[in-house]
């Protein structure tokens, strides 16, 4: 028995109904090609949770629910087999639409339950992610009952209301009928809600023609899952284990380390490396010298080890310990545990709902795995390769196919820029280019001064006839220069750190970012040669970036440009159409004069923002406090302090106890009083002052330090004009003059810019709006990717007509797609030549894109070798 429920939103009735009821109704509803589906299942694990019922509804008057697996005594579920029957003519039916909120999640389970599904897919989930895509970012969530309060579709009972802490299939159908029907209700009000908000976008044919057409990739990826190597992984974790216990005891037998500590507890480890004075603020220089840091980041660890040689083994003790306890949880643990013991594959949550329409996964996450690495555990050396563990079916092969280059070549279509053009057009490589320019004396050295660092066009390595390697650099007039395998492994790492240098700075990482990027350790063997390690200064990232723009000019220009226009419009399109949409932006000012601020002055000119005190500007925040007050009286005034504040206060304040928040002075300060107290406070700050070395002294080190190495911002970028104006002229950097301006912009958490709009994440903003310069470069990267997977998935179809025997596609990183074929007579090589010409497709765009794509197609009997 299944139940129509009438009355929907407000006063829900549940009534029996029959399955050639429902069927009658869609055929001949109003808009028969298009109704809304959703699924209730007993869990939320891929392929692993049984089906309890799904409602249908075809218009605000009509909804169904059809319970299939509930367990209750008074259950009356349909038989599955008769619920197929009549559902087919429409989930098979290709020209059919069905609306979805998670798509691919319903799908997967309707698919693996026995439904055909070849339908037309619209899901509001993806619709809002493209009409608002930062609305995560700010703190908004896309669930159904978010959305359809806030869009005023109807204010929906939670599961827990509905479950009562049981599961789905516990709830009496008729009570689960009222619950599951309002969900596909409100998905079908919210499609029609949002439809006509992506057409005036202009978004409405990239939403259907990439990103649903699109959506049955990523229903591929969840439904296919990978395949895990037991065997290898059980040994594996066994080596870890055993490798970890060996670094405990190093580590705590080091004559450096005086107590026992859990080495993977970063406060642990600071107190056992440094002492218990840093719970006091006091530097122990007999461990760091004059940095004074107590950093236990990797790259902080480097420095200290380069800075006492005494220490290396230690350092790179600590380091290794890392790298193999995260191999253990990430990977060793919970690859098993997401195993399916029916499929016996793991099926990650694949998900494009970003920003920028890039792949995320979780439960687990295999993108971005971590590639070979060797190292030796108390001189035993052991490979570990995490990649390995994913392998096909016996008799398939595991096929890659890697786009060359695509953030660089949307780079160079959007910005312009001749030079990048140039180099793209000829084939040469951009990450030796990068090293060419920066750093000519080092390429010319990594090639045995045999060439000249500008005709330095790539490198390769070759087999001979005989088996053996040969390795050249290729030059621009197509000739080869030949160099030894060491010279060749050395000038692979010098391009591996210029593709840091490319990326970073084309998606706008500062030089602080780069340098932590730079000095970041990835391969644990290159402590073994710390001496001739590089260990990058702040100083020389910003040259690096410096020398980036330079080269290339027009880039700058195009980042500048592309956010100016995306915020004076509110949204911003990429060459496929798709939307980087953002209604906050049109609430911000924007003078071209200077950066990109908030306007925070709200109707009654006050800021209204709330304040929280993070732990790492305490310091610099308790450094306000007490110099204002003390510097000019009329401070005290604006901050309503007649005393200074006591260190019992501000020690509260900086634990954050909510009986505080409210007396914190800065809690509603008004423009007026904001600029009027730092104006006076920088009056005190002029060089010839002579209370400004009594006004620095008083800085806490540590934060000083902090704040220029982390961030690197300069004054014109993080002050207002006046400020700028006044700091750029001096060429002196904020923390060098007037550390505690910059607590302003560090301290606020939550602003509300109007009574329309709730306090947002003043920090997400923010974010939000550096992004916006690379947003068209990561979203049309990504959308290259998708467009092949979507040609690939018709030529596939087209190909191989027999499901079982048709190429798998299993997870897609970016710009890879990973494959898994049969090794089936030719299979491999003609679905090789296939993928090869469906990513080179650049016909396929109409001329709409400008920098040539190339792309590269490998196999193997695992996911490490098909990507050598």
């Amino acid at each position: 028995m299944i139940f129509r429920i009438d009355g929907l939103p407000d006063s829900p009735q549940a009534h029996p109904a029959t399955l050639e009821e429902l069927v009658k109704v869609i055929e001949l509803s109003s808009d028969p090609k298009t109704f809304a589906l959703d699924t209730e299942t007993t869990g939320l694990r891929t392929r692993q949770m049984e089906l309890v019922g799904l409602s249908v509804t075809t218009s605000d008057e009509v909804t169904f629910y059809v319970p299939v697996g509930h367990q209750t005594l008074t259950a009356g579920n349909e038989e599955k087999g008769a619920v197929i029957g009549a559902l087919s003519p429409f989930l098979g039916n290709r020209d059919q639409t069905i609306v979805y909120h998670n798509a691919p999640f319903d799908i997967v389970v309707l698919r693996d339950k026995g439904f055909p599904m070849r339908h037309k897919i619209v899901d509001t989930l993806s619709a809002c992610n493209l009409y608002d895509s930062t609305r995560g970012r700010l703190g908004k969530s896309y669930s159904l009952k978010e959305l359809s309060k806030e869009l005023g579709v109807a204010d929906q009972p939670t599961f827990a209301q509905t479950a009562k802490g049981g599961s789905f299939e516990d709830v009496e159908p008729e009570v689960a009928a009222v619950y599951a029907g309002l969900d596909s209700w409100c998905t079908l009000r919210i499609y029609r809600i949002l439809n006509p908000k992506l057409k005036e976008l202009g978004a409405l044919d990239y939403f259907h023609e990439v990103e649903m057409m699109h959506q049955w990739s990523t229903v591929e990826m969840r439904f296919n899952g990978v395949r895990i190597d037991s065997a290898r992984l059980e040994a594996e974790k066994e080596a870890a284990e055993k490798a970890l216990e060996k670094l405990e005891e190093l580590i705590h037998a080091d004559p450096h380390v005086k107590m026992v500590f859990n080495v993977s507890s970063s406060p642990q480890l600071k107190t056992a490396l440094f002492g218990m004075n840093v719970r006091k603020g006091r530097r122990a220089k007999d461990w760091l010298g004059e940095s004074g840091s107590h950093e236990t980041a990797s790259a902080a660890l480097v420095n200290l080890a380069k800075m006492r040689p005494d220490a290396r083994e230690l350092v790179k003790n600590i380091i290794k310990y890392r790298k193999i306890r995260g191999f253990i949880s990430k990977y060793f643990d919970t690859f098993p545990a997401r195993e399916n013991p029916i499929t016996k594959r793991v099926h990650p949550n694949m998900t494009s709902i970003s920003i920028g329409g890039r792949y995320r996964c979780n439960f687990p996450n295999i993108l971005g795995l971590p590639k070979k690495s060797c190292f030796s555990v108390d001189g035993v050396p052991h490979e570990w390769s995490i990649r390995s563990l994913i392998i096909p079916d016996d008799g398939w092969e595991i096929v890659t196919a890697d786009f060359s280059q695509i953030d660089m070549r949307c780079i160079a279509h959007y910005s312009e820029d001749p030079l990048l053009k140039q180099y793209l057009d000829n084939g040469w490589d951009l990450h030796l280019a990068a090293l060419a320019f920066l750093d000519p004396s080092r390429l010319e050295g990594l090639c045995e001064h045999r060439i000249k660092a500008e005709d330095v066009a790539g490198r390769k390595e070759l087999t001979n006839p005989d088996g053996s390697k040969r390795w050249v650099v290729l030059k621009k007039d197509k000739s080869e220069v030949e160099i030894s395998g060491e010279s060749f492994n050395n000038l692979n790492a010098a391009r591996t750190e210029m593709k840091a240098v490319n990326f970073g700075i084309s998606y706008g990482m500062g030089a602080a970012g780069l340098q932590l990027k730079l000095n970041d350790v990835e391969n644990v063997e290159d402590l073994d040669n710390l001496d001739s390690m590089k260990i990058w200064t702040l100083a020389e990232c910003q040259g690096i970036v410096t020398k980036f723009f330079a080269r290339y000019a027009r880039m700058p220009v195009y980042k500048e440009d592309a956010r100016k226009s995306a915020i004076s419009r509110g949204q911003m399109l990429n060459v496929f159409g798709r939307a980087l949409h953002v209604p906050i932006f049109s609430r911000l000012a924007f003078d071209p004069n200077r950066k990109v601020l908030l306007d925070l002055r709200g109707k009654n000119g006050e800021v209204r923002i709330e304040v929280g005190i993070r732990g790492l500007f305490a310091d610099g925040l308790e450094c306000l406090l007490f110099n204002a007050w003390e510097i000019d009286p009329p401070c005290r005034v604006l901050l309503n302090q007649e005393k200074p504040p006591s260190q019992r206060e501000i020690k509260k304040w900086k634990e954050g106890h909510s009986d505080l928040r409210p007396q914190h002075p800065f809690f509603k300060l008004k423009s007026n009083e904001w600029e009027d107290l730092i104006r006076r406070t920088c009056a005190y700050c002029d060089p010839s002052d002579a209370q400004l070395g009594e006004f620095e002294s008083r800085l806490p080190g540590c934060w000083v330090r902090r704040y220029s190495e982390r961030d690197g911002i300069l004054a014109a970028e993080a002050f207002d004009s006046v400020l700028a104006d006044r700091y750029k002229a001096r060429n002196r950097t904020p923390f060098e003059s007037l550390p505690f301006v910059f607590v302003k912009h560090q301290i606020i958490e939550l602003i509300q810019l109007d009574e329309e709009v709730g306090f947002i994440n003043y920090g997400k903003l923010t974010e939000a709006l550096r992004q916006l310069s690379s947003y068209e470069i990561s979203s049309t990267s990504m959308d290259i990717a998708k467009v092949a997977m979507i040609r690939m998935r018709e030529a596939i179809e087209e190909r191989w007509p027999e499901e079982h025997s048709r190429p798998r596609l299993l997870f897609c990183v970016h710009d890879e797609l990973v494959y898994e074929v049969k090794k089936n007579g030719k299979d491999v090589e003609e679905f090789t030549e296939l993928l090869l010409k469906t990513m080179q497709m650049n016909p396929l765009l109409d001329g709409r894109f400008s920098a040539p794509i190339l792309a590269e197609v490998n196999h193997g009997d695992n996911y490490e070798l098909a990507k050598a």
